[in-house]
């Protein structure tokens, strides 16, 4: 454990004079290009799963996007974990189809 604190940079500037990763801004925004690839591959997605039908979507949209778990997903459309998890699964199934179509 020593070694490792050890390895670990100053908090300001290092000894050699150089500045910590510390001091470098911290921006949560992505840049321009950033924002305009992340646009283009949402966009990419949402294609296939617009057709879908609307309970596998919804499913499929809890699980990935949303970050539900399958029992939560069930619970919310009023079915069982095992055809939750179906949903998911077939849905994933028809946009990775869909995107190998593409290319």
């Amino acid at each position: 454990m020593d070694a490792v604190i050890r390895n670990f940079p100053p908090r300001s500037d290092r000894p050699d004079g150089r500045p910590s990763y510390m001091d470098a801004p911290v921006t949560d925004r992505p840049s321009q290009e950033e924002a305009l690839v992340s646009r283009d591959e949402l966009r990419v997605v949402l294609a296939p799963m617009a057709e879908l039908p609307e309970r596998t979507r919804i499913a499929l949209e809890m699980h990935r996007f949303d970050g539900f778990r399958l029992k939560e997903i069930a619970a919310h459309l009023g079915i069982s974990v095992a055809l939750a998890h179906a949903l998911v699964y077939e849905g994933l199934e028809h946009c990775r189809r869909r995107l190998a179509e593409r290319g």
